[in-house]
This record gives C-alpha cells, structure tokens and sequence, in this order.
C-alpha cells in the first residue's frame, strides 16, 4: 500500500491564492475525510478555498470546468472516491474522469488536483484519503512553478 511521504515546506509567492474544490458525495465518509485533508493542507498556506459539493465523481468535470471558466480561481481540486462493484461502471468513469480533467487543464492553463481515490473495496478507498493531501500540495506546487515562470 502506498504511504505517506513527509514533504517539504513550499515557500508560496507573496500572494493570496484562491482554490476551488469539487467534492463528489457519492461514499461520503470517505470523500469527508479527504476534504478534510485538502483542507489540512491549503490552510498551512492560507489559502481561500470554496468548496462544491456534486452527487458522484462522474458529476466532477462538469463542475470544475464551471470553476475554470469562472476565472475565480488559481487551482481546482477533484475530490471523489470510486470502488470497484459488479458492473463496468467503475471502469467507464475511473477511465474517462481523468481524460476529462487532464482537457480542462490544457483548455484553461489551470492546475487541476487529482483527489480521486479509486479501490477495490471502500476499506482501502478509505486507507487512502490522505491522498486529497498530496493533490492539494500539488496544485500548491503548480502554482509556484507558474508564478515563478511570470517573472
């Protein structure tokens, strides 16, 4: 199992940065706990954060490419959790979800947080809810290499 890596303190431009969150609700105890780790994360930097709450992770793009066009926002973050069922579902979306957000990254020039846990059983899905953590930083991380570009 992947675990979690200490990682090293980001130093943001002197700026206030704003990131939108789209939250699936679809196995909400574990997008809870990932929502909250995003959250951990964003405010050790101070950062605005609005969140957007959406039935399931197939619902994700739609919103955040709202978010994106709203020009609101520095970065955006995916929140959903998909668990392996009897059908091929969990195939269609866990496919096309990160088709769809890596578009909307290349469309808006926007980094785009991958919080999606995807897992055979909701028991590892919830394991792994620190990742929302990591995408968070992420985003953090894109925005500095952005910045520092600009000038």
């Amino acid at each position: 199992m992947a675990e979690r890596q200490e990682k090293d303190k980001l130093k943001l431009p002197n700026r206030k940065f704003r990131i939108g969150i789209v939250q699936a609700q679809f196995n909400q105890d574990v997008t809870d706990a990932q929502l909250a780790e995003a959250m951990r994360c964003l405010d050790e930097y101070g950062v605005e954060v609005d969140v957007i709450k959406v039935p399931g992770s197939f619902e994700l793009p739609y919103i955040l490419q709202q978010q994106a066009a709203s020009g609101k926002f520095h970065g955006l973050i995916a929140i959903g959790c998909l668990v392996k069922g009897d059908t091929i579902h969990f195939e269609v979306v866990s496919y096309s979800l990160p088709v769809a957000l890596h578009r909307l990254i290349q469309e808006y020039k926007l980094p785009i947080g991958f919080g999606v846990v995807t897992a055979n059983t909701l028991e590892q899905a919830a394991e792994r809810s620190w990742l929302a953590y990591d995408a968070a930083y992420a985003v953090l991380q894109s925005l500095i290499e952005t910045e520092s570009l600009r000038t």
